[in-house]
């Protein structure tokens, strides 16, 4: 069985790269980001909901194949994700909706739980981005929303 990447499925494997779990394919975190990808994975055809587990603040499924073609996109995602275009933009919007939100300043936004990979991917990609620990701070804040707007499912990290 061999699986395609969809602009769909970028979106998934945005949401749960920051917040994957231990068990299965699956989130940790709260209500709002457990409920946004318990739909779209059910939405995008990769399991139904009597297949899906709750565990405290954890939703996942189990599926081998699955889960190997999610590792094998992050392990390529500086490729997958290195031009302008809907699979890019929905991979980005998932990072920002499962770890995103506003700096206090209000000039800038950022991800958490990132890398040097999701900073080159930011940067090829016209914005003015830098990693500071684990976190990726992203100053043109307007040009980066603007372009993952189409794609995101969550309201979390709105500013107030």
């Amino acid at each position: 069985m061999k699986f395609k990447l969809t602009p769909e499925l970028s979106y998934i494997i945005g949401l749960w790269k920051g917040r994957a779990t231990k068990e299965g394919i699956g989130v940790v975190g709260g209500d709002e980001v457990i409920k946004t990808f318990a739909l779209s994975v059910i939405d995008a055809g990769l399991t139904t909901h009597e297949k899906t587990q709750m565990r405290e603040d954890r939703m996942f499924f189990y599926h081998s194949k699955y889960r190997l073609f999610f590792q094998d996109i992050i392990k390529n995602r500086l490729e997958r994700f290195q031009y302008e275009n809907k699979f890019s933009a929905s991979y980005l919007a998932g990072r920002f909706d499962s770890c995103g939100g506003y700096n206090k300043d209000e000039k800038s936004i950022y991800i958490t739980y990132s890398d040097k990979i999701d900073e080159m991917i930011l940067l090829r990609l016209g914005f003015e981005a830098k990693l500071i620990g684990k976190k990726i701070v992203i100053k043109n804040k307007e040009k980066f929303l603007e372009y993952v707007k189409y794609f995101r499912k969550m309201k979390v990290g709105e500013e107030k």
